[in-house]
């Protein structure tokens, strides 16, 4: 399989593409590729076949083009900021998964509280993460929006067909909700931080709409839940495993 790569919209001119600075001295120190090699590019919604052009600025000729197909569910997963660096292994897996976007958001049992500067740093550092992770999956990186409050991620849910709250007290199963839902095509997933959502959370939650669910008899941490969520609902209804 050839080496793969994501590129930002203004990397194209043409029948070429331009790989920026890091990935440059990716191709040619680490990977130790030369002209005439071919790598798979990510653009926008198409996967690209290039070949390594000789000259001072490293371009690929376009040799193939083809288009990412869009996938059967736009699954979006909201997770209560955790702890640490615990969201980046989500971000991580989650891009494996095939999810489009992850929103983080501060719940009323969120330790983590960061100023404006803070806040953009770890932005980037996530993009980062999945944007290297889409070389491995092949897909568009994961989108990450900006933090959000619990209040501000409710009003997302007129944008999606089925909202899932996930709570460890939740009466209803995901497996069994599953069941008797078709295909949604759009959904939100919404988890909570280390110490799970408050009793008023999710009743403010159920009462404008959403599902309120569990996982069954086992508590997972919080940054595993979403994962083992997302593969259940990708398995159902994206096309995971075929």
């Amino acid at each position: 399989m050839p080496n793969s790569f994501w590129l930002p919209p203004d990397c194209r001119e043409g029948d070429f593409v331009f790989f920026p600075p890091e990935e440059r001295r990716h191709i040619k120190n680490a990977l130790r590729m030369k002209p005439g090699d071919r790598a798979q590019v990510l653009w926008r919604n198409l996967r690209l076949e290039v070949e390594l052009q000789p000259g001072e600025t490293l371009k690929g000729l376009i040799i193939s083009s083809s288009p990412i197909p869009p996938p059967p569910l736009n699954l979006d997963l909201a997770q209560s900021v955790p702890k640490g660096r615990k969201i980046e292994d989500t971000i991580k897996l989650c891009s494996q998964i095939g999810l489009r976007k992850i929103i983080p958001f501060f719940s009323l049992r969120s330790i983590p509280r960061w100023e404006k500067g803070e806040i953009e740093r770890k932005m980037e550092r996530w993009t980062k993460i999945a944007i290297q992770e889409s070389t491995v999956s092949g897909f568009p990186p994961l989108e990450i929006e900006r933090p959000q409050s619990f209040k501000e991620l409710l009003g997302n849910l007129p944008r999606y067909n089925l909202g899932l709250f996930l709570w460890e007290n939740g009466i209803m199963k995901l497996r069994d909700l599953v069941r008797e839902k078709g295909n949604p095509q759009n959904v939100l997933l919404v988890v909570g931080p280390e110490g799970g959502f408050a009793p008023e959370e999710a009743e403010e939650a159920r009462m404008i709409g959403f599902q309120v669910v569990s996982l069954g008899e086992r508590v997972f941490r919080t940054e595993v839940a979403g994962v083992i969520a997302s593969i259940f609902l990708m398995s159902h209804w994206g096309g995971l495993g075929g």
